[in-house]
């Protein structure tokens, strides 16, 4: 589970080393408002007396360890911002895509004997996504300006009208843009009441260099366990573990595409690639199926028809992938199989993906 303040790594050199400032001619005043706007978001009311008191290489230093600061006021603040409570699988749960919405209503409601009806009152956000998709059809159809008066942009634009703030907040609160929403007040709040300025502003910093885009896809979802988790974990740490840890998770590799990064020879099997998938779910402790379950369970719902259909789902996959097993039992020959068609895109390791991990080879920085 993800923590709103985590902890943050102490290098070694930082334990040792003591800070020292060189003499500049700037008075003593004048020394601590350029450190506190060049390490942190400039002063704050009291941090002028409390770095006097200090001292300025004392307060340096304690910025450069922010684990031994207590950022209580932080911490009071986001105690009620619950997504940064939860990991991407509780995120996609609560707050699930449109995928797996259209799915549960086109494809498992049948299965499970769920009319529309049925589906939209177990799932509210069935029908905003419903709303969304008719305006994307009609818009794309386009419309006489005799009947735009009527479209459904315009009835959802007065739905909302009547809608009192608090009830609108409510219903984005309880739609995927809380998860955006919290992320994005928790910097805000973080940068102005945090005493781990520096890590603050070492967060920020290095967000924005390894940066992904929060509206593409599946990001929305994985983007708090990136800022929390290869970010700032990692801001005042090593580069090279900066770099593996923002290389290697599940936000930059969706954003970059790197689904597309694969031998352009490769001739992939389907039952390879299942085998491997399962395996991954194995490996991390979860079934086939687990966040439909989750979904479900969330949201008080009965998960044994549920849980049903996935069986008869691996049932049928089984016997695809074990011919002889199941009913499944005719097959082509290998040399009278349809064959692919061809790639229509060339693939290959994406670009921006390999120049950040050629970066630490060529800067050989730690």
């Amino acid at each position: 589970m993800l923590l709103a303040v985590p902890a943050y790594p102490t290098p070694a050199a930082a334990k040792k080393a003591q800070v020292s400032v060189p003499d500049t001619g700037l008075t003593e005043e004048q020394k601590i408002v350029h450190l506190l706007n060049r390490i942190g978001y400039g002063p704050r009311p009291g941090d002028l007396e409390r770095v006097r008191q200090m001292g300025v290489a004392a307060y340096l230093e304690q910025q450069l360890n922010p684990e031994t600061i207590l950022d209580q006021e932080v911490e009071r603040r986001l105690a009620g911002f619950k997504t940064l409570q939860m990991d991407s699988f509780q995120l996609l749960a609560a707050y699930p895509p449109p995928q797996l919405l259209r799915g549960i209503e086109q494809r498992l409601g049948p299965q499970l004997g769920m009319d529309p009806d049925a589906a939209g009152a177990m799932f509210p956000e069935l029908e905003r996504f419903r709303e969304r998709q008719e305006r994307r059809a009609q818009s794309a159809e386009g419309q006489s300006e005799a009947t735009k008066g009527d479209d459904p942009v315009t009835r959802e634009l007065g739905r909302r009208e009547r809608l009192s703030p608090e009830e609108r907040m409510r219903e984005a609160m309880s739609s995927p843009a809380r998860i955006v929403i919290e992320l994005s007040q928790a910097k805000l709040l973080r940068a102005i009441y945090s005493e781990r300025q520096l890590a603050e502003v070492m967060t920020d910093f290095w967000f924005n260099h390894f940066n992904v885009f929060v509206g593409k896809g599946a990001d929305r979802w994985l983007t708090t366990s990136y800022e929390q988790e290869a970010i700032r974990l990692h801001a005042l740490g090593k580069f090279r573990d900066l770099l593996g840890a923002t290389a290697q998770h599940p936000a930059m590799l969706f954003y970059l595409d790197n689904w597309l990064s694969a031998d352009p020879k490769a001739d992939y099997d389907q039952r390879e690639l299942r085998r491997r998938y399962f395996a991954y779910l194995q490996g991390q402790g979860m079934q086939p199926g687990a966040l439909l379950l989750e979904v479900f369970r969330q949201r008080g719902l009965d998960t044994s028809r549920v849980e049903q259909y996935l069986e008869r789902q691996m049932d049928r996959m089984e016997a695809m992938d074990n011919p002889r097993r199941g009913r499944f039992t005719r097959r082509r020959p290998d040399d009278q199989r349809r064959p692919q068609a061809p790639q229509q895109q060339r693939r290959g390791l994406n670009e921006n993906y390999a120049r950040e991990l050629l970066e630490l080879h060529t800067l050989g920085v730690d």
